[in-house]
C-alpha cells in the first residue's frame, strides 16, 4: 500500500485508479504492466475514478473474458465517474491508442 503522498506523487506521471467502494488507489506506470481489479471494487455501486497521466501511453481495460472494453485517451485524461463493475484488469500500453 502507498501512502496518500506517495500516490499523489506517482499519479502525476502514471495511470491511477480509485475505488470508492474500498477507498484505495492503484497506480501503474510500466509498459505492459497488468493490474487486476480486486473483487470488492466490482460489487455494489462499483464507482470511483481514473486518471491517465502517462506521458507516452494509455491503458486498456478488459472484462472477465479478456476482451478490451475501453481504452483511455492520451494523457492528460480523467474520468471522475468510472464504473469498475465490468473491468477485470487493465494493462498499460506504450504509444498512442
Amino acid at each position: 500500500m502507498r501512502t496518500e503522498a506517495q500516490a499523489v506523487e506517482l499519479c502525476a506521471t502514471a495511470f491511477c485508479a480509485y475505488s470508492s467502494n474500498v477507498g484505495v488507489v492503484q497506480a501503474a506506470d510500466d509498459c505492459g504492466a497488468r493490474s487486476y481489479i480486486p473483487p470488492n471494487w466490482r460489487t455494489g455501486a462499483a464507482g470511483g475514478w481514473w486518471q491517465n497521466n502517462l506521458p507516452t501511453g494509455f491503458v486498456s481495460m478488459y472484462n472477465n473474458t479478456g476482451t478490451d472494453i475501453y481504452d483511455t485517451p492520451d494523457a492528460y485524461s480523467v474520468d471522475w465517474d468510472a464504473n469498475w463493475a465490468p473491468v477485470r484488469f487493465w494493462k498499460v500500453q506504450c504509444g498512442n491508442p
